[in-house]
Parts: C-alpha cells; sequence; structure tokens
C-alpha cells in the first residue's frame, strides 16, 4: 500500500480565536485517502465535534492547536468562530502521532487513545481525559502539562501528582501566563522526582 504525504501549511495566525476550515477539510480529506497526515502548527481552536471519532494514529499534529473557544471572541473576517465553542475529539485514536507542543486547552478528550504518541510539551490545561487511553504508554508523558485537568479516571486531582492504574506518576503543574497580565498558580513539581517518572 502506497502512503502520500499530504502537507497542510498553517494558514492563520495564532493570534485569531477559530479555525480554519480549509485545513479541517484537508484533513478530512487525507484520512479518507488513507494518506498520511501532517497538520503540524494547524489552527483548529473550537472545531466542535468534526474530528471527533476519528483515526489520527501516526499523524504528525506538533504545535497544532485545539484549544476551545472562550465565551467572547473578536471577529476575524474569512475564519470559522463560535463563541462558547468545545473542541470534541471524543474517541479520537492519536496513536503513535507526534503531538510535540501541541495544545488541547480546555478540549474534550475522553476515551482519546494516547498510546504510543510524543506528549512532549502537550499542555493539557482544563482538558477533559476521562476515559481516555495509552497516557501510561505515551512517550514523554513527564513533560507534558496537566493544569486543572480531568484524569482518565473521572478526578480533578487537587494534589501535584496523580497515579494511573497502571502505578505510573504524572506531574500537576500549571504553566504561569505573565503575558497577558494573569497569574495562574503553579503547583509544585518534584524537580528530584521529575526526571524519575518513565516516559
Amino acid at each position: 500500500m502506497k502512503y502520500f504525504i499530504k502537507i497542510i501549511v498553517l494558514c492563520s495566525s495564532w493570534q485569531l480565536n477559530a479555525y480554519n476550515a480549509q485545513q479541517v477539510a484537508m484533513v478530512q480529506q487525507a484520512m479518507q485517502a488513507n494518506e498520511f497526515v501532517n497538520a503540524a502548527r494547524c489552527d483548529f481552536r473550537g472545531l466542535g465535534s468534526v474530528l471527533s471519532g476519528v483515526n489520527l494514529s501516526g499523524a504528525q499534529l506538533a504545535g497544532a492547536v485545539f484549544d476551545a473557544i472562550p465565551a467572547t471572541v473578536d471577529p476575524q473576517p474569512g475564519l470559522m468562530q463560535i463563541a462558547n465553542q468545545n473542541s470534541d475529539l471524543t474517541n479520537t485514536n492519536f496513536s503513535n502521532a507526534t503531538l510535540v507542543a501541541t495544545s488541547f486547552k480546555g478540549a474534550t478528550l475522553k476515551g482519546a487513545n494516547f498510546a504510543g504518541a510524543d506528549i512532549c510539551y502537550v499542555d493539557f490545561t482544563g482538558a477533559d481525559l476521562t476515559g481516555a487511553v495509552g497516557l501510561d504508554k505515551a512517550i514523554n508523558a513527564r513533560l507534558a502539562l496537566f493544569c486543572n485537568t480531568t484524569m482518565p479516571d473521572g478526578t480533578l486531582p487537587t494534589g501535584s501528582t496523580w497515579t494511573d492504574s497502571s502505578g505510573k506518576i504524572f506531574y500537576m503543574r500549571c504553566a504561569s501566563t505573565q503575558s497577558s497580565g494573569s497569574n495562574v498558580s503553579t503547583n509544585s513539581t518534584p524537580s528530584t522526582n521529575a526526571a524519575a517518572s518513565t516516559a
């Protein structure tokens, strides 16, 4: 079976609160044609349930943005903007995908599969991972950002760590966002134990 690479170029600015309908259509076409999906740095903010349940196994999604959209947005011509819109990626298969520096802020990831995915510097702030599988088999999980994240067992950890059913420890920490003028509280992150956690 031949695999072709479909490259999707980020057409919108990181400053916009919207997704680009052309990028979503290109991802859907690549998946239907069994092509390799390269959607690195694409903007999928607030896409609703358009990609819910799809198979993005092995896809290149480094730096992609799947954030939910806040209740108020500034209009931007030519872009889909739905105020207070979630990014619903329920049951999406991210196994073996490259998700380095991908953002899932506020996204619904219920039942998603992350087995073998590289989640280095992935931002799961405010995301719902209820029923998600494979986090214990994800690569670089110790470097992912879990802040106010509902974990796979449905809990919202209040301490600095969460342990899954396999015994793997995940560190709960929040980033400081000083550029917006507000500070998000930072949970303590054990510096000596962080390196001891398995990827």
